[in-house]
């Protein structure tokens, strides 16, 4: 097999030297018109774009008071996604600032058994508490997912956001079989 250039030694050259090839090219100025990192950037803008224009949509039915059609219309999206969650955080980034926190608290609420499901507790917190400090009124949708909530963030050493989270279960969740859980956990909280 004399000559045949399969040789370990070989396919390393080569592949070394295609590493190289690469890496010059960035150094002396040399950028390809297609190129696996100029189909990402372009990928990536028109991603960007596309969800843009649909942030605009949601904003503008959202502003004109169909707020049904704009919780639908981002419900379909991440319904139709791969990754509903990857789907509900990014739209979730876009509407947390908005001035009402009405369609960012149902994002929120339909995003968090997801990040709990794929032990994202930190990320859960964090969105947690950002919607709290948007609207001191807002929680997890069921009783479950609140003490859930309450224990993540009891054992992250927050103590406060467990605290807040249990403010006023009774009056959000009248006549619930956990409330005594609910009433241990606000017990170990205050000790």
């Amino acid at each position: 097999m004399v000559g045949c250039g399969s040789t370990p030694t070989n396919s390393l050259r080569s592949a070394d030297a295609e590493r190289s090839f690469h890496h010059s090219r960035h150094i002396n100025g040399f950028e390809p018109e297609q190129s696996p990192e100029k189909r990402e950037r372009r990928d990536e803008r028109d991603r960007n774009r596309e969800r843009d224009h649909f942030i605009d949509q949601v904003f503008a039915e959202y502003r004109a008071g169909a707020r049904g059609n704009s919780w639908a219309s981002i419900q379909a999206r991440a319904n139709q996604s791969a990754s509903p969650m990857a789907e509900y955080a990014w739209i979730y980034e876009r509407v947390s600032s908005w001035p009402r926190p009405g369609l960012a608290d149902r994002i929120a609420q339909e995003l968090l058994p997801l990040l709990l499901a794929g032990n994202r507790s930190s990320e859960a917190l964090r969105i947690t508490k950002a919607r709290l400090q948007a609207n001191e009124r807002f929680r997890p949708i069921t009783t479950d997912r609140l003490l859930r909530l309450v224990e993540l963030a009891r054992d992250a050493g927050d103590r406060p956001l467990a605290r807040t989270l249990l403010s006023d279960f009774d009056r959000h969740h009248p006549g619930d079989p956990a409330a005594l859980r609910a009433r241990r956990l606000a017990e170990e909280l205050t000790r």
